[in-house]
């Protein structure tokens, strides 16, 4: 597999994550405008994956000022790439960015239905908590809550300071995930 990194968005990515969001999610996509916004905003991250000069995955998170929970807003991994280690990549790279902005915890909903995801955060330290979230979703379904809480001093390989670009480092599939 070609050598995959985890990098910040840019505006010549949304063409690809539009095209990534279609493919999958049914319901309750990120829009065009949405992804201009998040990726220009103070409070979110956008992540890409990148495996060549193809988008292959992504993640959204988000924060508030004040607040020490950041929120996993969207996670998505390209349909043939899954299973591959694209989706461990973007979700360690969440748990350091947010470490990286003082964040002690990080919370995300889940479709009800969507086990291979729960497996996922299961397996990287997210605990479900609080009862499932009727109608959360636009088709009804219900949404289980998780959250993760993070330890300090682990530092992010892409995202040192949301202000400051010029410092952006990639993670490649080649190393090693935080322990």
């Amino acid at each position: 597999m070609t050598k995959t990194r985890i990098r910040l968005a840019d505006h010549q990515d949304i063409e690809q994550l539009i095209e990534l969001e279609e493919q999958s999610f049914a319901f309750d996509r990120i829009s065009r405008r949405s992804w201009r916004a998040l990726s220009e905003s103070a409070s979110a991250i956008v992540l890409v994956a990148e495996a060549g000069a193809m988008v292959v995955g992504s993640a959204v998170i988000l924060m508030r000022k004040r607040s020490q929970i950041a929120r996993l807003y969207s996670i998505a991994v390209k349909s043939g790439c899954q299973r591959s280690g694209i989706g461990h990549l973007l979700t360690n790279e969440v748990s350091r960015a947010a470490t990286a902005h003082g964040c002690t915890e990080v919370r995300l909903e889940s479709r009800i239905d969507n086990v291979r995801a729960h497996a996922l955060f299961r397996a990287l330290g997210y605990t479900p908590f609080g009862a499932p979230i009727p109608d959360y979703y636009a088709d009804g379904a219900s949404a289980i809550r998780f959250r993760k809480q993070l330890r300090p001093g682990i530092s992010s390989r892409v995202v040192p300071e949301k202000a400051d670009n010029s410092k952006i480092r990639s993670l490649d599939s080649n190393q090693a995930p935080p322990g």
